[in-house]
């Protein structure tokens, strides 16, 4: 079949049709990639403030009747993380709220899912990951190497701790230590209160492993084996529906859409439509790159400003 101009605009421009959905309902809320904090939306990262505020909404909602939470995230800021726990969390107390863990939903990505009333996933899932990583990376050898001195003016002792051109001391490496135990500890406890368990007991499972989604059932990390059709059938019987609308979040924006909004001067779409390009370079070179350009994907999630992240700091090849 030959395409005219009107199917490509179509095919740009995407379904406009029931964009919005009214009346009693289920929101289908993704969360995808590297968890960052900030208030503005970047592709392939799930942003806290985006996230938070959509929650917020849902929950206070009275036409949404649940909350399909659909997860696949290595983790990242441990800020970030226990900010959405918090709203996965105040949703869960007005309403079901059904996590559904695609690939994997490990450190962050299963610190929020635990906000849940019940979290499913597929037998191959990747869950669990309960660990902290933190610290910095220090090049000064490097950099003697190759010629470069850098002089550090420090008003106190802890004030250029993350500066890369000198390892820490000992004040410095007990002080972050210190940052990360604490980081740990509230981890397992948001944990024990989703799952019912015991802080020890989440300790014993925890200490940054992985397991699998069958695993993770075993250990009452998941409550139910089943992917996304399950979920929102958990959903629409918890919530008392029959044959209920979804509504998605975040929308899809089609590729016209975002253009014709950039060009409108609407700052938040030309910062998207910006990092999407820079996404796609970057992807493309990491494709060439094989695991080692997966690791390299979780560097962003792993130099947070915090410093601080909740991530899983290794990249599973299954073959």
């Amino acid at each position: 079949k030959d395409l005219g101009l009107s199917d490509i605009v179509s095919a740009f421009a995407g379904d406009q049709e029931s964009t919005t959905v009214t009346g009693e309902r289920i929101a289908l809320v993704y969360l995808s990639g590297s968890i960052v904090d900030g208030t503005t939306p970047k592709p392939g990262n799930a942003v806290s403030g985006p996230f938070v505020d959509a929650m917020r909404g849902f929950a206070r909602d009275e036409d949404v009747k649940a909350i399909v939470l659909r997860i696949n995230s290595p983790g990242g800021s441990a800020l970030a993380s226990d900010r959405m726990w918090h709203a996965v969390r105040r949703a869960a107390a007005h309403k079901p709220v059904i996590a559904s863990i695609g690939d994997v939903a490990a450190s962050g990505g299963y610190y929020i899912a635990c906000g849940a009333t019940v979290i499913y996933a597929h037998e191959t899932s990747v869950v669990g990951s309960i660990g902290v990583v933190g610290g910095k990376v220090s090049f000064g050898g490097l950099a003697e190497e190759i010629g470069v001195n850098a002089v550090t003016l420090r008003h106190g002792p802890y004030s250029d701790w993350t500066n890369g051109f000198v390892p820490f001391d000992e004040a410095q490496r007990a002080s972050i230590q210190g940052l990360l135990n604490s980081t740990y500890w509230r981890f397992l406890r948001r944990v024990a209160v989703g799952r019912d368990m015991t802080q020890r007991a989440v300790h014993e499972i925890g200490q940054g492993r992985v397991w699998s989604g069958a695993a993770g059932h075993r250990l009452n990390l998941v409550d139910e084996l089943g992917g996304l059709d399950d979920a929102i059938a958990r959903a629409t019987a918890d919530a008392e529906l029959e044959d209920p609308e979804v509504e998605v979040w975040p929308r899809p924006r089609s590729v016209l859409e975002s253009i014709s909004a950039a060009m409108g001067g609407d700052q938040e779409a030309q910062a998207q439509l910006e990092s999407a390009q820079g996404a796609l370079r970057w992807n493309a070179l990491l494709q060439e790159l094989g695991p080692v350009g997966d690791a390299a994907n979780q560097l962003p999630s792993l130099l947070e400003h915090e410093h601080i992240a909740v991530a899983m700091p290794y990249v599973l090849v299954v073959e």
